[in-house]
């Protein structure tokens, strides 16, 4: 299994280098990055291309589009099953991608895959997220998940399946 990053990037500077820093660091390699440079004015392109990630793409788009529409962008570039968007000052642990892998090994078929998260504040108190291992039907995804704040509070934790998105005609807004 692979899975795309799609990160939309608006003068990111001063933080995109943590972000790409901790994707290099990831315990599994299968996994490619989707950059899509959204007009930025400062030296987040240059940040980027200094880093020389191998299995990175950068996409800049001419004008300003927004974070959404950025990742739409993206998405028309993703190759893999999966697609996981993060935003550019997002930080992910080394285990980020490892553990979308160990989801999908229990239950392959699975169109959703979510694992958890910790948000860490300026005062370096952690909050760990409160989800508890389970599997979900597509009934009871659309049931329960989306009316859960805890588990549907940001997209960055969460694996889509590219043909789900795809099939259906879904965009990000």
């Amino acid at each position: 299994m692979q899975i795309s990053i799609v990160i939309p990037m608006y003068n990111s500077a001063s933080y995109i280098q943590d972000l790409l820093q901790d994707l290099k660091n990831q315990t599994s390699p299968n996994f490619k990055i989707i950059i899509v440079d959204d007009c930025s004015n400062d030296n987040s392109v240059k940040t980027v291309e200094n880093m020389r990630i191998p299995n990175l793409s950068l996409i800049s788009l001419d004008c300003n589009v927004g974070r959404s529409e950025a990742r739409n962008v993206g998405l028309t570039h993703v190759e893999t099953d999966f697609v996981v968007f993060i935003d550019s000052d997002d930080r992910v642990s080394r285990y980020f991608i490892e553990g979308f892998e160990k989801i999908h090994e229990f239950s392959p078929d699975s169109d959703l895959m979510i694992i958890g998260w910790t948000n860490k504040f300026s005062s370096l108190k952690a909050l760990p997220s409160k989800l508890s291992p389970k599997i979900l039907s597509n009934h009871e995804l659309m049931l329960n998940v989306l009316n859960d704040k805890k588990v549907f509070y940001s997209l960055w934790n969460k694996a889509f399946s590219v043909d789900k998105i795809r099939d259906n005609g879904m965009l990000l807004c």
